[in-house]
């Protein structure tokens, strides 16, 4: 019998699931707001730039959108690298029997001493 953790419940897929869409929500909002901030603050400050059309400041200004897709592609880049294996050069596998081996030629050499 599983216990514990390791114990498969139907909450732990919903909590699973529940948490990644909080959590991408969040991501594509956060993102949003801090690119209509900067596009607002851009807007205002070409906004002296049109003196006639006080629009134009804001047409000006939607350049600054191209950043969104941006940004979220810098974050599906950074977590593709977090989630990337790692491999290290020059490491084998052994079996129990050698490790016991190994273990024991050192314990030998060190003096009883690891």
């Amino acid at each position: 019998m599983v216990t514990g953790y390791k114990e498969p419940k139907a909450f732990k897929g919903f909590e699973q699931w529940w948490h990644e869409y909080k959590m991408t929500l969040k991501m594509y909002v956060k993102c949003f707001f801090y690119v209509f901030i900067l596009y607002i603050l851009v807007g205002i400050i070409l906004w002296p730039i049109s003196i006639k059309d006080h629009h134009l400041g804001f047409i000006l200004a939607l350049p600054v959108w191209i950043l969104y897709p941006m940004w979220i592609k810098k974050f599906k880049k950074r977590a593709e690298r977090i989630v990337q294996d790692e491999h290290l050069r020059g490491t084998q596998f052994v079996t129990d029997e050698e490790l016991a081996k190994i273990i024991q030629k050192e314990i030998k050499e060190k003096g009883g001493i690891l």
